[in-house]
Parts: structure tokens; sequence; C-alpha cells
């Protein structure tokens, strides 16, 4: 493996593997771990490994959304900006361009002015938070405690901003989620189809064989049946008419009395009748052949017809199964698309409304009242809470 490769599998391995978003990789390798990644997703798909499928979506959200975001100096807080896909409430609010100079002080400062914050650099919020948490601890070792209060609602006020982009976050995270699992979905379905074709054409193929077996097995019996037709006829089918019978008779009597002339007479009518006997017997002979092979032939096409029949029910079994499964897996889809299509159209205000200070509110309706306290026995305290003993 060369050092190329080894580096796109490491880079490959950050992305799939540390949960941060700190991967520092190079913009020109995007195209390469993307391919690789897609790969890896359809293996991943067709093994049924969803956690796998998750996290290889979320890296690809990943590099899709750190190719289309602009270029910007890295804050300390290394906290790279994540394009949001959800709509924005506030798209028709226009922004002046973020000034890349202005520290988080500044900002701050901006906030506590009443200036509009743009939504968009949330990213330097917590660097924001933090200088704020640091005054309020200051001005609280001085001793002034109502710009403390102001400063605390100014943090609050702060923290708010970030709330929103939270939400859309995990709204995103269970929209990618459920994008995963409509994937899932199709990939059930496309294997539905495709095993409903080859249940099939597995079928057919059973059943085509039936009936070459039948029709050669048929074609044969024909043969050797056609063979018996115009071969010699029984003798049980040689049913000569009693009149026939009689003159053979006469003829071998006469024979037997020496009779000679007439026998030879009678042999004369004999040899005429035999041969109007043959032709009666071989045209019978014919006609229960031909009827015996419209029989057979009938059979045959009884047979065809059974196995056809047998393969047109299986087929429709097969069918109705695989409908029923597909039909299961359209209601999910539909149900994750609406899920995805409910998470579309939720409006997130983004564009927080500018700071106004305000007078600290009292936390308690009454003055605090120290209550006393004494001991029952050692390491036990009960507290003393009726004021009018006071």
């Amino acid at each position: 493996m060369d050092d190329e490769s080894q580096l796109l599998a490491s880079y490959t391995r950050k992305l799939l593997t540390i949960k941060a978003n700190d991967y520092n990789i190079p913009v020109k390798y995007y195209p390469k771990i993307k391919e690789i990644l897609i790969i890896m997703k359809k293996n991943a798909i067709n093994d049924g490994q969803v956690e796998v499928v998750k996290s290889i979506h979320k890296a690809l959200q990943y590099l899709d959304e750190s190719k289309s975001a602009p270029t910007s100096p890295v804050r300390s807080s290394n906290r790279p900006k994540i394009i949001l896909s959800l709509r924005n409430k506030s798209n028709s609010i226009q922004y002046a361009k973020p000034s890349e100079n202005k520290s988080p002080e500044e900002l701050s400062k901006d906030i506590e002015n009443g200036e509009r914050f743009n939504p968009h650099q949330a990213d330097i919020l917590p660097d924001i938070i933090q200088i704020q948490k640091e005054k309020i601890k200051k001005l609280i070792q001085q001793g002034k405690y109502e710009e403390a209060s102001q400063e605390e609602q100014l943090r609050q006020y702060t923290s708010s901003i970030i709330e929103p982009k939270k939400k859309i976050l995990k709204h995103l995270d269970t929209k990618n989620q459920l994008i995963c699992k409509l994937e899932q979905r199709d990939v059930k379905l496309n294997e539905a189809k495709q095993k409903l074709k080859d249940d099939l054409q597995q079928n057919n193929d059973v059943k085509q064989k039936l009936i070459d077996e039948e029709n050669k097995n048929f074609e044969r019996e024909m043969e050797e049946f056609d063979r018996e037709t115009e071969g010699e006829i029984p003798l049980n089918h040689r049913n000569y008419s009693p009149h026939y019978l009689n003159l053979k008779k006469q003829h071998d009597f006469l024979i037997l009395c020496r009779r000679y002339s007439e026998a030879g007479k009678i042999k004369q009518i004999c040899d005429a009748e035999e041969e109007k006997e043959n032709i009666r017997i071989q045209s019978n002979w014919f006609t229960f052949r031909k009827n015996l092979r419209i029989k057979a032939e009938a059979e045959h096409l009884r047979r065809l017809r059974t196995i056809i029949d047998r393969k047109d029910i299986t087929n429709e079994k097969i069918e109705q199964k695989v409908e029923y499964s597909q039909e299961a897996t359209k209601k999910a889809m539909n149900l994750l698309n609406n899920q995805v299509n409910s998470i579309d159209k939720i409006n997130f205000n983004l564009d927080p409304e500018p700071y106004h200070k305000q007078q600290p509110k009292p936390i308690h309706k009454q003055p605090y009242i120290p209550r006393e306290c004494h001991l029952i026995r050692p390491n036990q305290i009960v507290w003393n809470t009726d004021k009018s003993a006071k």
C-alpha cells in the first residue's frame, strides 16, 4: 500500500471513529474519501450493519457540508461551522458580512449594546459565554452584584441563541436516521423485487422442464403407437363375419367328401368374401387406433394443462407473498417520508431578538430570613422553621 492509500485509510478511519468534528482533513482528499465511503456504505447496507451505515452517512454529510462551507480562519475553539439544511424562518433578514477581525469580547459588547447577532456566527458563542462567565466572576469578587446580575442576564440571552441551533442539530440527526432507514427499506424493497423475479423464473424453469419431458414422452409413445397401427393386425381384432366362416366350413367339408368341383366354386366365393372381410377388418382397426390416439392426445393435453395450472397457482402464491411484504415496506417508507417532510416543514427562528437590558427580577418574593437550628444528638440538625418563634 502506498503512502497516499495509507493516508486516505487514516482519514477515513478518523471520520468513522472520532465523534468530534475536528478532523483536520485537507479538502483535496474529499472526493477520494467520498468514493471509499460510498463503497463502504453499499457493503454495510447489504450486510445489514445499521450503526455502520449511520456513521458513514454522517461522515458523508460532514464532507458535503465542509466542502460547500466558505473557508474562514480557525478560531481558538477550533469548532468548524455546521451548515443547517432545515428551513430558516428568518431567511428574509439580510445580515451584514461577518467581521472576521472582531474578538469575542467585541462581539459580546455588540450584543450588550443591542446589535442583532448573526446566528450563522454561532460557532463563536461558547467563547463569548466563557468571557461573560469570567466577567461575572470578577464582578462578584469586586462586590458589584447589580452589574453581575445584568451580566448574568446577558449570559442567559447569549446561551438562548444556541438553543435553536441545538434543536436543529437534534432534528438533523433524527432526519439522518430516518433517511438511513429509508435507504434500508429501499434496499429491502429492491431485494424483494429481485427475489420475486428469481422465484418466478425458477418456478417457470421447473415447470417448463416438466412440460418438455411430457412432450418428449408423448412423442415417443406416439411413434411406438404408429408402428403398431401400421403393423400386423392382432388376431383378437380379426373378427370375420358368420357368412364367411360358414363358407370356409363348407369348403373344408366338400374337400373331406372329395367333392372337389363344388369345393372349387365355394373356394372362389370364399376368396371374394375374404378380400371384403380383410378390407372391413382393416378399416375397423384403423378406426379403433384413431380413437385410441385421440384419447391419448386428450390425456396428454390434460397433463400439460395440469402442469401449467400448477405453475400459475405457484406463481400467484409467490406474488401474493412478496406483494404483502412489499406493501408493508412501502407503508413503512411512506411513514418515514412523512416524518422527514414534517421535519422539513418545521420553521426555526434562528434570528434572536436584540438584547434589551432589564431590571433584575428578585429571586424571592419575601426577604430571606435565616433559619435557626439546634442539635438533638450529635451529627443531627433540626431546622426551626417557625418564624414567629424568633
